[in-house]
């Protein structure tokens, strides 16, 4: 709950609204857990686009979620599932992307797309609020020109760079 109200409040700094028409930033969805069904929020904002590419987006994600602390770890263990390279990484990355589309505002061009920025709930457990997303998408999937996912951030292959993906989208892979 602290880290979504951190979220949300930095997305708002960053001028952006919910994406959801009632004005909420949260798609819940139910996910089963060991523990039973339990509730889970996805964050939704919005930078909405103009002119004649508003009605496509660009969708910036991250995953919130943490495992939280394992039960099974012995007296001297570290009981806390750390996950700053996908976690914190990914949802510090997202909000600079916020922040930098938010101080660019004004030398936008005539005509961009929506960015939607989208914090994923529930990934730890087999990608859960991505999956509810695809399945009960606020925005239209054909209306999506690209998806760009900051999970993973911070691990390096053989100490390069790496852009999953990156095969498949030229201008990517040129960017990397």
């Amino acid at each position: 709950s602290k880290a979504a109200a951190y979220v949300i409040r930095h997305l708002e700094e960053t001028g952006l609204r919910p994406l959801d028409a009632d004005g909420s930033w949260f798609q819940e969805f139910e996910w089963k857990s060991s523990r039973g069904p339990q509730t889970a929020k996805n964050i939704l904002a919005v930078r909405p686009g103009r002119g004649a590419l508003k009605d496509q987006a660009v969708i910036v994600t991250a995953h919130l979620d943490h495992l939280g602390m394992r039960t099974d770890a012995g007296p001297n263990e570290d009981a806390i599932f750390n996950g700053a390279d996908d976690n914190a990484s990914g949802v510090a990355a997202l909000l600079l992307v916020a922040q930098a589309l938010g101080q660019e505002q004004v030398s936008l061009p005539a005509a961009h797309r929506t960015v939607i920025f989208a914090s994923f709930d529930a990934e730890e457990r087999g990608l859960a609020g991505a999956r509810h997303y695809e399945q009960h998408p606020v925005w239209p999937l054909e209306q999506t020109a690209a998806v760009i996912n900051f999970d993973g951030m911070g691990r390096l292959r053989m100490g390069k760079v790496y852009a999953s993906d990156a095969e498949t989208c030229p201008i990517l892979a040129q960017a990397v």
